[in-house]
């Protein structure tokens, strides 16, 4: 039996999320037998909303069932799927039951409960009238061995579609977000009834964005096949939607695009196919400081480069090297440079942590020997080769906006507008932060394209006087990494 409790409860849980419809015949198949077990309403007013809970539950079953002692969590309350109005917890509710009921799901009891007496909100199942239970870990169930008899079950494919369009992150204090990362909670988000009144146009306009990548999307799906090789199990989940999130209670802040293909491991995101084919994915190499240099017009010292990271590792006097060692100097150059941009100002005197991990067996720290006539730690000399390498760094500036928030809102800016240019040539991608998955076969093109949508937003927006091809490299399934130098010109 599982150790669940409230600190690792999201390690061993699948969240519900009423995000899926059946994808295929056999999922069509599963969906109605569960609608028709359940005795749910079949109204053509209802019918639809019913089944569509129906299969995102029995989506969730398949990764449960996937992913072995897993339970499912969900939420009983309205503050749960305040995200999701089109669905209504009373209805998501009347499912949850009716799976009690039959047996295809049984609680999981554990935590601490405490009592409060509150008349504003409908006591969960096994608590009086008079007071509600609040539980640090969401109601968890453990579903039912016998549900992947089914001979439908493991070739079901569902499709994500239902995701929220948009979102935004309230503003949170530097302390505020240090407890969140502590107590490993979400930041909460604006109420999604409140997004248009407070945003006005730029959410509308936001909105019908996403709406249309959706649209094109749904057309072509991405899907992410899964395999367990020592259990024989597989199955696949597609998804065509993505949820554009902003931050810090601001419509000019963040704005990334998540889907499913985000949340995935990175092994599993090599072997999605988009209408069959295999996929490749573009990245921007050394994505933050480089586009920082182009917003802020100013060159790099370099004028052809392929990796900016060690190009300031080939800066580091010998003499430093010795003091030092070589071991890891590019992850630690990058995670200054990370630092320098997360705090939003070009000076730092210590790295954030003691550790920074590389995998689950390796693992680096900066050293804390001082070198040098002017004596400088490891994490300082780097932080000044950089800037040295990257004269753009030296105008970060949180105040003025000039930090992680600033640099995200305008590279999710440029991702859309090249979705909206790969549509138009009928390319089909999906963006991953400042990466493009697209199909094999079409690698060039959209490369082409990305650069080119660079290089003229930063003309347009921030009226650079130079031009700029970046520097990506591209990642086929089972090839090794191909790079494309970056210059200006």
């Amino acid at each position: 039996m599982l150790s669940i409790n409230s600190e690792n409860f999201m390690d061993f849980s699948i969240p519900f999320k009423p995000i899926y419809e059946p994808y295929n015949d056999a999922a069509s198949r599963l969906t109605d037998k569960f609608h028709t077990l359940l005795d749910l309403p079949n109204t053509p007013k209802m019918g639809s909303r019913y089944r569509f809970l129906v299969a995102s539950f029995l989506a969730a079953f398949q990764a449960i069932k996937f992913n072995d002692n897993h339970v499912l969590s969900i939420g009983l309350r309205n503050a749960a799927y305040t995200e999701f109005p089109e669905v209504g917890w009373r209805t998501i509710r009347k499912v949850y039951h009716a799976l009690i009921d039959k047996q295809i799901i049984s609680l999981y009891q554990l935590g601490t409960v405490e009592f409060t007496n509150n008349k504003n909100d409908p006591s969960p199942d096994g608590v009086s009238d008079d007071a509600f239970t609040f539980v640090k870990v969401p109601t968890l169930c453990v579903v039912d061995d016998s549900i992947s008899n089914d001979d439908d079950f493991w070739d079901a494919e569902f499709i994500e579609v239902g995701r929220p369009l948009v979102a935004v992150g309230k503003y949170q204090s530097k302390l505020d977000r240090h407890w969140l990362k502590v107590d490993n909670k979400p930041t909460p988000k604006v109420p999604a009834n409140q997004l248009e009144d407070e945003f006005g146009k730029h959410y509308t306009k936001a909105v019908k964005e996403v709406e249309r990548l959706n649209a094109y999307w749904r057309r072509n799906p991405i899907c992410i096949p899964k395999r367990d090789r020592t259990r024989n199990l597989s199955y696949k989940r597609y998804a065509a939607c993505a949820s554009r999130i902003y931050h810090q209670g601001s419509m000019q802040k963040g704005g990334r695009f998540y889907g499913l293909w985000t949340t995935v491991r990175k092994e599993d995101r090599k072997t999605a196919t988009i209408n069959g084919n295999a996929t490749v994915q573009l990245d921007i190499a050394a994505s933050q400081p480089t586009l920082f240099s182009c917003f802020m017009g100013e060159k790099m010292i370099c004028d052809n480069w392929t990796d900016i990271y060690q190009n300031i590792v080939d800066e580091i006097p010998p003499s430093a090297a010795k003091v030092f060692g070589k071991e890891h100097r590019r992850a630690k150059v990058k995670q200054a440079i990370m630092e320098l941009i997360g705090v939003g100002r070009p000076t730092k005197a210590a790295p954030e942590r003691s550790t920074y991990k590389v995998s689950d067996t390796e693992a680096y720290s900066f050293s804390e020997e001082v070198w040098g006539t002017k004596p400088q730690s490891e994490f300082v000399l780097y932080c000044n080769l950089a800037k040295y390498v990257i004269p753009a760094l030296q105008r970060l500036d949180s105040k003025l906006g000039y930090d992680t928030h600033f640099l995200s809102y305008h590279e999710a800016s440029i991702m859309h507008e090249t979705l909206v240019a790969l549509i138009k040539k009928d390319i089909v991608a999906y963006p991953l932060h400042d990466c493009l998955i697209v199909e094999l076969g079409n690698e060039q093109e959209a490369a082409d394209t990305y650069r080119t949508t660079i290089n003229d937003y930063c003309k347009r927006v921030f009226k650079v006087g130079f031009n700029v091809s970046v520097p990506l490299t591209i990642e086929r399934q089972e090839q090794d990494k191909e790079t494309i130098a970056g210059y200006y010109y």
